[in-house]
């Protein structure tokens, strides 16, 4: 969203992010990159880091590494999505709109390609990016069941994968005695519609009921 910047252009050099996550696996901690471009997203895949966000401009030899390393994408087509749609109706500057179309009109090849190979795709928003709101990420899983994921693919992203990536699979994304209960329910099943997944009936927390209706 920068102007004057190159949407493709990587920003950090493979030392300094061998370096990241080398520092990284001393602290036990994971590391995420933000990557549109196709030159940073290797980069960041080949030095290790554990998820790279967007991903958006992906090519055969991106794939491979990822599925290589078992890199994590959460691939937030929303992102992208919401300014190529809502940008002009609401007065966004062209420059701004043409670089997320840039972005978006590569992202679902690279949804798909990735899908058939067997990356490891998670779950994230970016919310608070324009006309992306905080609260209204269920329309990800549209998004996501748009470019290829099924139903059960999307959930589990953002279930079972993201809790995988986070360290805490030990915790989290299973519905399963010793785990943690935060569950959720809907109206309707997301399974048959995910846009279901706009309508959440039910909330528990840690098994504390924070959300009844």
């Amino acid at each position: 969203m920068s102007r004057g910047t190159t949407v493709g252009s990587q920003q950090m050099t493979s030392d300094e992010l061998e370096a990241v996550v080398e520092i990284a696996n001393m602290y036990g901690i994971h590391t995420a990159a933000h990557a549109h471009g196709t030159a940073g997203i290797k980069a960041a895949a080949r030095a290790g880091i554990t998820s790279i966000e967007h991903g958006m401009m992906l090519d055969d030899e991106a794939l491979d590494i990822f599925c290589e390393k078992g890199t994590y994408h959460p691939p937030t087509i929303i992102a992208a999505e919401r300014i190529v749609v809502e940008g002009p109706k609401h007065g966004l500057v062209p420059w701004m709109v043409d670089k997320a179309k840039q972005v978006l009109d590569r992202h679902e090849w690279g949804i798909r390609e990735g899908l058939k190979r067997g990356v490891r795709f998670s779950f994230g928003t970016d919310s608070g990016t324009p006309f992306n709101f905080h609260g209204k990420q269920a329309y990800e899983f549209e998004l996501m069941e748009r470019f290829g994921f099924t139903p059960v693919q999307a959930l589990t992203a953002a279930t079972k994968t993201n809790a995988a990536l986070l360290g805490v699979s030990d915790q989290l994304g299973r519905v399963a005695k010793g785990y943690l209960a935060d569950l959720c329910a809907f109206r309707l099943n997301p399974l048959e519609n995910v846009r279901a997944l706009r309508d959440c009936a039910f909330v528990m927390k840690e098994g504390r009921i924070c959300k009844h209706e």
